[in-house]
C-alpha cells in the first residue's frame, strides 16, 4: 500500500529577524515573477538595488515585534497545525513546508519521500487564489517534484 504525504504549504518567514536573514528572504519572495511581474532584468534591479537595501531594516524591526522565544509565528503556528493535522491523520505524514524560506518545499518532499510517502496531497494554506501566492506555490512544487 502507497503512503500518502501531506503538505501544508504557507507563504513563508525569514530565518530570524536580522536583517541579513530579512534580506535574503524577501530577495527570494520579491524576486519571484508571479509576485512583482515585471521584465526579469527591471524585477532585478528593483529588488536588489532599491527595495531590499532600505526594507531589510524596516523589515527585520518589524519581524522582531512579533517574534518570540518560539520563533516566527507564522512558522510554530504551521507546525502546530501540521501536529494537530498528523493526529487526526495518522496514516498520513504531515509536514509544514513555505514556499519562501524554511522548511522549503524541497526540504518538505525529501521529507515525505524518506517516509516512504509516494503519494502526496498538498494544500496551500491561503484564503483565496492568488499568482502571488497559490500560483507560485504551485509552480513550485511542481517544479520541486519532478
Amino acid at each position: 500500500m502507497n503512503k500518502t504525504g501531506l503538505m501544508l504549504l504557507n507563504l513563508g518567514t525569514p530565518d530570524n529577524p536580522e536583517p541579513e536573514a530579512v534580506g535574503r528572504y524577501l530577495k527570494q519572495f520579491l524576486m519571484d515573477k508571479w509576485v512583482i511581474d515585471i521584465p526579469f532584468l527591471f524585477r532585478w534591479i528593483l529588488v536588489n538595488l532599491l527595495i531590499i537595501p532600505k526594507r531589510k531594516f524596516a523589515s527585520a524591526e518589524a519581524y522582531r515585534k512579533v517574534w518570540s522565544e518560539r520563533g516566527s509565528p507564522l512558522l510554530f503556528n504551521s507546525n502546530e497545525l501540521t501536529a494537530a493535522v498528523q493526529k487526526k491523520m495518522p496514516d498520513y505524514k504531515v509536514v509544514t513546508a513555505m514556499r519562501y524560506g524554511n522548511p522549503s518545499v524541497e526540504q518538505a518532499f525529501l521529507e515525505l519521500q524518506k517516509n516512504g510517502c509516494t503519494d502526496f496531497t498538498i494544500v496551500p494554506l491561503y484564503p483565496q487564489y492568488a499568482q502571488s501566492s497559490t500560483r507560485t506555490a504551485t509552480d513550485e512544487c511542481m517544479r520541486v517534484a519532478r
